[in-house]
């Protein structure tokens, strides 16, 4: 949208063949084009996005288990380490959240009251977490499957609804005058879901805009990352799902396991106690919502060890890739109802379809225990807050970074280029174009080396020396100059580091 253009694509996969729903940049729109494409603005929207999350989680919450598991959801949705610092910088899945909350919250809403019209709110949210993330389809089953279980329920309601009219009275009318009330009718609940449908569907017009015009490229790179047989877990499936499982439960309590192994086992815990008092507690549809969130979990994590087997492992240094973030409201309701539920707990003991579990002792010491658990959970989230500044020094000092690069470079044309190849110099390709920098498209080391542009900027992230073979900060910024056609023509102007991960090099194209 920086040159005036509608995208028809998203952000483009971690598998780079092919690219997530283009409603993710419509979504952040607004505050781009308000500001002018200010970094700022558009994580502030986030940041609302962020705040939405809060409360549509204490809303799902409440509709499972009532104000005071709203009110613990609320509370660990808001001290959520996860939560926070997806509030912070600009990546597609931190919209997720939301989405997938107002998803189970609608599929909920609209089973509890009967009220159709409430799929329309969950179709509209999972069509949002599919277009931020591919990954997000695995929320759509277990949304299908409660609608089909609500669509045979009314029918089975409706059936023995009529033969007992039959039976009893000879006809329907006359059962309606002796006082029964009319079974849900059947047809509103298939316009719904086929109006969900269709806002599922309207999410990709865009894509198939793009496939028509440029010969299915994403269907062809989707085809061909199948075909090269996706992504192949190093462990075996039952690790990878433990692993997968263990990732998604805690980041929402304690951001990411690798970073606090410890805390995190200690959240999970509490997170299956809570659960499991959650599940054995409640009755009829309470209980019922609360195993559909169970299932749908469970669903979920398998899906996604089974699709996205990268989960189970974490690069130190790299992007934390948080796919699983539409469980995080799951995670956090399902543990402010097993709040709710241990503090309402009957003295002594816990049933559940004639199943009797003691000892949970007077309300006193219930309560005592629901509270202990909260606190646990709020204290380990609280520990493990990101910092008040990111440590690559976030969009401050890249900005600062391309000041002084235009300093440099001035009105000529500018190539970007970056160390090791197969990453990306686009972090400090936008803040440049917004200085006004004339950026070459494509990257420096093309066939024809820095042909046509008088000066190179070079971006080398320090992480990767091992990999590259030679240090930034000088050996591997030569061997990428020597490696180019024209590379002995270019001179250094200007060297700096900006911040942990990036030190910039500076060169001109001198004529010989």
């Amino acid at each position: 949208m920086t040159e005036g253009e509608i995208p028809l694509l998203g952000p483009r996969t971690s598998i780079g063949t092919f690219h997530h729903g283009a409603v993710y940049y419509y979504l952040l729109a607004p505050a781009a084009i308000i500001s002018g494409a200010d970094p700022v603005a558009v994580t502030g929207l986030i940041a609302l996005f962020g705040i939405g999350a809060v409360m549509a989680t204490w809303w799902l919450a409440r509709r499972v288990g009532g104000p005071l598991a709203a009110a613990v959801a609320g509370l660990l949705a808001a001290v959520s380490p996860a939560g926070i610092d997806e509030s912070t910088f600009i990546w597609n899945p931190n919209l997720i959240p939301l989405a997938a909350a107002l998803a189970f919250g609608g599929v909920l809403r609209a089973r509890q009251t009967g009220t159709d019209r409430w799929w329309l709110l969950a179709g509209l949210g999972a069509m949002i977490t599919m277009q931020c993330h591919v990954l997000g389809a695995a929320i759509v089953p277990p949304m299908a499957l409660a609608w089909v279980m609500e669509l045979r329920r009314r029918m089975a309601v409706g059936a023995a609804w009529a033969a007992g009219a039959a039976g009893a009275a000879g006809s329907a009318g006359a059962a309606v005058r002796a006082g029964e009330a009319l079974p849900a009718p059947v047809r509103p609940l298939v316009l719904a879901g086929a109006g969900a449908v269709a806002i599922i569907a309207a999410g990709y017009i865009p894509l198939v805009i793009h496939e028509l015009q440029s010969g299915f490229s994403e269907t062809r790179g989707i085809l061909d990352y199948l075909a090269g047989g996706g992504r192949t877990a190093s462990n075996g499936l039952l690790e990878t799902v433990s692993f997968v499982g263990l990732r998604s439960i805690t980041w929402p309590l304690a951001g990411l396991v690798t970073d606090r192994p410890a805390l995190s086992l200690v959240a999970l815990l509490v997170a299956a106690v809570l659960a499991g008092v959650a599940a054995l507690g409640g009755h009829g549809s309470d209980r019922a919502a609360v195993r559909w969130l169970l299932g749908s979990l469970a669903w979920s994590v398998l899906a996604l060890a089974v699709l996205a087997p990268s989960l189970a492992t974490v690069v130190p240094g790299l992007p934390n890739d948080h796919y699983h973030a539409f469980l995080d409201p799951i995670v956090l309701a399902l543990a402010g109802v097993g709040a709710a539920r241990l503090a309402a707990m009957r003295p002594g003991v816990l049933s559940s379809g004639g199943v009797r579990l003691a000892g949970f002792g007077l309300g006193r010491m219930r309560r005592a225990a629901a509270g202990v658990l909260v606190a646990v959970l709020v204290a380990i989230g609280v520990s493990a807050w990101p910092p008040v500044v990111a440590e690559d020094g976030g969009w401050r000092l890249v900005d600062q970074a391309s000041t002084r690069i235009a300093d440099s470079t001035g009105d000529v044309a500018v190539a970007l280029d970056g160390i090791p190849p197969f990453k990306s110099a686009d972090a400090l390709r936008f803040p440049l174009l917004r200085r006004g920098v004339v950026l070459l498209p494509g990257e420096a080391d093309g066939p024809d080396g820095i042909a046509g542009a008088e000066m190179a900027v070079l971006v080398c992230d320090p992480l990767f020396d091992e990999v590259v073979g030679a240090p930034c900060g000088g050996p591997a910024e030569d061997a990428w100059r020597e490696a180019l056609a024209d590379g002995a023509n270019l001179r250094l102007v200007d060297r700096f580091d900006a911040g942990p991960r990036r030190v910039i090099s500076v060169y001109a194209a001198d004529v010989p």
